[in-house]
């Protein structure tokens, strides 16, 4: 008997490359992740520190967009091979839906403003919901308006309408820059896909397929239309309406982010030291350490509320940690502190006993939320 295997080996093949691709993304993210800790971190410290000289809070200014924009392009790089997989995960929940848009123009508009572009923004009068991932409609309403004043000269106007329309919550983001093609309509939200010549390309061609992905995960659609080139575009971004009330909605604690005793573990001095830096700043008594070992002995001594534990040091693991300090009799709570993002990564963490996942480069608030709430997202 003779067969022939050879589609069944490219498929094989074509599927290993595919898990070596998203195996080294992983690696990739988390290498990228790391170096960015410190400097988040550090511009976080000299934003919230009196600082007398304007340029060195311009200079903080300048730093902390770029850093936004890099941090924003790891983790599209960490869901490109999800898409490709199909294994893009949301965890919907009832969101008030102009909270999150307000979201995503807050962190945005320091790039708007910096364009010197006219930015308008309607919602809607009464509240809107929708069930969602609130971290994921923002990526996609991040994206789309980082397009919006990417491809917007100098000032035009990026405009944001939102609006509830036959059981559908419509977003819709304008802009008066250089359009898209009529044939181009479609193909611009594929994986990679460029518009221009080469001169007029920017980006990865990552952002709008990661949009479509989030937004029919959450049973929506998004489209792009445009009256041709040099005369503007405009995305449209439908969900599905929920009807609820306002009190309905899950709001994170509000006590206070101070006054807590906290341990930074890690092996990198500039993260550990910048992180402690920043928390002092923050109103917390907080100590840095740089090995597994220290940490447990600093743990009895220092008598930490919180454990803020990097994973992957060269003595101990962060689990070995974890369980020396559980072992130990001491009970502060413990968080990995990681720039591993996937879903089985967080998996272990949970499996393994810490308290929350927490992902570098961390805000401020991602960071204070963490602190008075470890279950907030």
């Amino acid at each position: 008997v003779a067969r022939d295997v050879t589609d069944a080996a490219r498929l094989a093949d074509l599927d290993n490359a595919g898990r070596r691709v998203q195996a080294f993304l992983a690696i990739l993210a988390h290498e990228l992740r790391n170096p960015l800790a410190p400097i988040r971190n550090a511009v976080d410290v000299i934003r919230l520190t009196p600082v007398a000289d304007s340029r060195i809070r311009h200079c903080a200014e300048i730093i902390g967009r770029q850093l936004q924009l890099l941090t924003r392009l790891v983790s599209d790089l960490m869901d490109v091979g999800r898409v490709t997989s199909g294994k893009l995960k949301v965890q919907p929940v009832p969101l008030l839906y102009n909270e999150v848009v307000a979201t995503a123009i807050e962190a945005m508009r320091p790039a708007l403003e910096g364009a010197s572009q006219k930015f308008d923004v309607v919602l809607p009068a009464d509240p809107v919901f929708v069930n969602g991932d609130a971290a994921r409609l923002e990526q996609v309403l991040s994206n789309l308006l980082s397009n919006a004043t990417k491809y917007t000269a100098r000032g035009g106007t990026v405009t944001v309408r939102v609006r509830a329309d036959g059981g559908n919550v419509v977003t819709t983001i304008s802009d008066t820059g250089r359009g898209i093609a009529p044939e181009a309509l479609d193909r611009i939200f594929n994986l990679f896909a460029q518009e221009g010549d080469e001169t007029a390309r920017s980006g990865l061609g990552i952002g709008l397929a990661l949009a479509r992905a989030v937004i029919e995960a959450h049973g929506g659609a998004v489209r792009a239309s445009s009256a041709g080139e040099g005369h503007g575009s405009t995305f449209t971004v439908m969900l599905p309406e929920v009807q609820m009330d306002g009190a309905s909605v899950p709001r994170p604690g509000t006590a206070q982010c101070a006054g807590q005793r906290i341990l930074i573990v890690d092996d990198s001095a500039d993260s550990a030291d910048s992180m402690a830096e920043l928390l002092t700043v923050l109103g917390h008594h907080a100590q840095p350490v740089y090995t597994g070992m220290c940490a447990v002995e600093a743990a009895r001594s220092f008598a930490p509320d919180v454990v803020l534990l990097d994973l992957e040091m060269p003595d101990m693991s962060g689990y070995e940690v974890l369980d020396a300090l559980r072992q130990s009799g001491l009970g502060p709570r413990v968080f990995a502190l990681t720039g591993r993002s996937s879903p089985d990564d967080r998996r272990r963490t949970e499996a393994a006993g810490f308290d929350a996942h927490l992902v570098k480069p961390l805000t401020v608030e991602a960071l204070c939320r963490a602190l008075t709430d470890p279950h907030a997202p």
